[in-house]
């Protein structure tokens, strides 16, 4: 079918949809990904309407931090204030309504009516939120007491997680984030991959409005992509409320992952709803009802009439009028207003769709198989095809208990018990379509639920930081599709915070050392991660502080090793400045404490004289290096500061005497002889 005279290249262009689009967005940044990119197709004539580049988990986990970093700043403003956002998104919404409705029914195939109706849908949610903002109320009550009363006070939860299902792409993301945002809540919007492009467009819409009040980065985000997303988001204990539309089976799976984190989660999942009519129905009102519940959405809501439970006096009457008014349904191009039903959003449910029809052709009527069969062998009784038909239709009656038991566990999610009724039904008739494809479909369906269980498990042990857990989750997910982009991107994961954890202890380690005073060795951690990771900001930023302290601990040990070089007047003006720079510190701690003291008592030990005496024979001419020439003397008291002290002897005719000594706080044991004796 053509659709080119419906200009699709200026609709997508209202509605700032580009050719290529990135899928991942916190508000007003659209965040560059890696991930893959897939086309989104109409399906109304099967062509491409543009393409989206998905959303990978690192990216997913970027938007859950802006996400938490908005909310400290979304849950402080007045609720009536953000009302009027959401206000003004409503009279945003109706601006854009026919634009956004059209490609509602361009993306998944629904009336353009039922695409106008759903935004629609998005305008009244507005308009009801607006209220609700100015009456989150709470109660008030009387307290036994005295002079103390109860009240009681609504607070926001943080982030909602919103998993969407491609029936209705945009009206219930609006039925969420409306309501979750007057309420002070930020929003990750996980859409179906099967219509992305009106995601993209409705968080364009929202941008507009939220940067037009300043609304914070990261309280309207979107994430395109696989189940991967939807696992990990339903695993994730950082969204505590996740709302989810889609099958049962998804539903049970969203549910079980959010209830081991005790989390909280909304789930509007698949039906199999009757209509009742009775005797005193009144048929106009039953026949429009039944028939449009049926064929709205091509019959692919969860609200789709599925059966119709007739009062016995009725039922010819009823059926005839529901035949006759289907047989006025027009199928074609949804944007047709003239057309009642558009196209099925792919073809895998034109395929489910076409398996129905031939199940309910081929296992209606065992009897009539047998009769029919009967019939050929008695035509051609030789005909070996005949025979094969004979057998095949006289095991149709137990085929058809094991295709109806097969579905009941299908639909309990029984896939193991499914299995094993299709398995019989395939063996006793390897022909039959229906038996085949239904086995098919549940092995299908268990390799996919036994890779989202993996997936599951390897992010449930991720949260508990169990890495090798989680690596043998992921690697039994990789052995079952080896090259699925998620189980590269969940290792590199695992990798990741397992590396970040290590950092995470050494960095503790590190402080522990530094509340310590172990200086030397918290700088000798930083030094080894900023090795490893030189962009480690705060091992950077510690390392500084941590190397000034290790240099004054090192420099004051050398000078307490080695007391006497204070003698000298370098050593001793480096003492005080080191010194002053330890009382610089307004909390030293107890090691610096003692060294404080310590070096102190050191330096004042070094200034104080002790009494030396020297000897000699009256005949050697005595001077102590760098402090004086005593002469010849037979016995002499110097006053000399604690240090290291040269005496030398000089004596014409004699070989020249020299006597090192050390000079403490108390005076040698014994006095410094210095005699020249040996004659040359």
């Amino acid at each position: 079918m053509d659709t080119s005279g419906l200009n699709k290249t200026d609709l997508l262009k209202s509605l700032a949809i580009a050719e290529i689009n990135n899928g991942v967005s916190t508000g007003s940044n659209w965040i560059k990904t890696d991930g893959d990119i897939t086309s989104s197709y109409t399906p109304i004539d099967g062509t491409e309407l543009a393409k989206v580049r998905n959303a990978t988990l690192q990216d997913y986990d970027v938007v859950v931090e802006k996400a938490q970093e908005a909310f400290k700043t979304w849950r402080e403003v007045p609720a009536p204030k953000r009302g009027e956002v959401v206000r003004q998104l409503g009279d945003k919404l109706r601006e854009k309504k026919d634009a956004l409705g059209k490609l509602v029914s361009f993306e998944m195939g629904k009336s353009l009516q039922e695409g106008l109706g759903e935004v629609q849908e998005m305008i009244d949610i507005c308009e009801f939120a607006v209220g609700l903002s100015r009456q989150l109320h709470g109660l008030t009550m009387h307290s036994e007491r005295e002079l103390h009363r109860m009240y009681e006070q609504y607070h926001p939860l943080g982030i909602v997680g919103i998993i969407s299902a491609f029936n209705f792409p945009v009206a219930v993301w609006s039925w969420n984030t409306a309501l979750a945002w007057v309420c002070g809540d930020v929003c990750i919007w996980k859409p179906s991959e099967k219509a992305p492009l009106t995601a993209i467009a409705c968080q364009k819409i929202t941008q507009e409005v939220f940067e037009n009040n300043n609304v914070p980065e990261g309280v309207s985000c979107l994430v395109i992509g696989g189940a991967d997303l939807g696992i990990k988001m339903s695993n994730d204990k950082r969204v505590p409320l996740i709302s989810a539309t889609g099958s049962t089976r998804m539903g049970k799976s969203v549910g079980e992952a959010v209830g081991k984190r005790l989390g909280k989660s909304l789930l509007e999942l698949g039906g199999n709803n009757a209509v009742i009519v009775t005797p005193s129905a009144d048929l106009k009102i039953v026949v429009p009802g039944v028939v449009f519940g049926a064929v709205g959405t091509a019959g692919q809501r969860c609200t789709s009439t599925r059966r119709v439970i007739i009062h016995e006096s009725i039922y010819d009457k009823v059926k005839n009028a529901v035949v006759s008014a289907y047989d006025q349904i027009k199928i074609g191009n949804p944007l047709d207003e003239s057309k009642h039903m558009g196209p099925l959003i792919d073809k895998l449910a034109v395929d489910s769709y076409l398996k129905a029809i031939e199940s309910a052709s081929v296992t209606s009527d065992a009897e009539l198989a047998v009769d029919r069969a009967e019939l050929a062998i008695a035509i051609a009784p030789d005909d070996d095809e005949a025979q094969i038909l004979v057998s095949r239709a006289s095991n149709l009656s137990q085929l058809i208990t094991l295709l109806a038991e097969g579905r009941y566990y299908s639909a309990q999610n029984d896939l193991g018990s499914a299995k094993a009724a299709y398995e019989k039904a395939v063996a006793l008739d390897p022909q039959h379509i229906s038996a085949a494809a239904e086995l098919l479909t549940t092995k299908q369906s268990i390799t996919e639920e036994t890779f989202r269980d993996h997936m599951s498990d390897g992010f449930v042990a991720l949260n508990k930081l169990d890495f090798e857990q989680a690596s043998t989750a992921f690697n039994h997910a990789g052995i079952i599709h080896p090259n699925h982009p998620s189980v590269q991107q969940a290792l590199n994961q695992v990798a990741s915070e397992q590396s970040q954890l290590l950092v995470d202890q050494q960095m503790i380690q590190a402080g522990t050392l530094a509340q310590q005073e172990q200086w030397q060795g918290a700088l000798a951690i930083y030094q080894r991660l900023l090795l490893t990771d030189n962009s480690l900001t705060e091992a950077k930023v510690r390392k500084i502080s941590v190397s000034v302290r290790a240099s004054l601990d090192r420099q004051i040990i050398a000078l307490l090793d080695d007391p006497l070089s204070l003698a000298e007047s370098r050593a001793f003006y480096k003492g005080q400045t080191l010194l002053a720079d330890a009382k610089g510190f307004a909390n030293p701690g107890p090691r610096l404490s003692r060294q404080i003291d310590q070096l102190d008592k050191a330096l004042q030990a070094s200034q104080i004289p002790v009494a030396v005496i020297i000897q000699s024979d009256n005949l050697t001419q005595i001077s102590v290096y760098k402090v004086a020439n005593l002469g010849t003397l037979q016995q002499t008291s110097i006053s000399l500061k604690p240090g290291l002290y040269i005496a030398a002897g000089q004596r014409a005719g004699y070989r020249d005497s020299r006597v090192e000594f050390e000079v403490s706080e108390q005076s040698p044991t014994g006095p410094i002889v210095v005699i020249c004796s040996e004659k040359i």
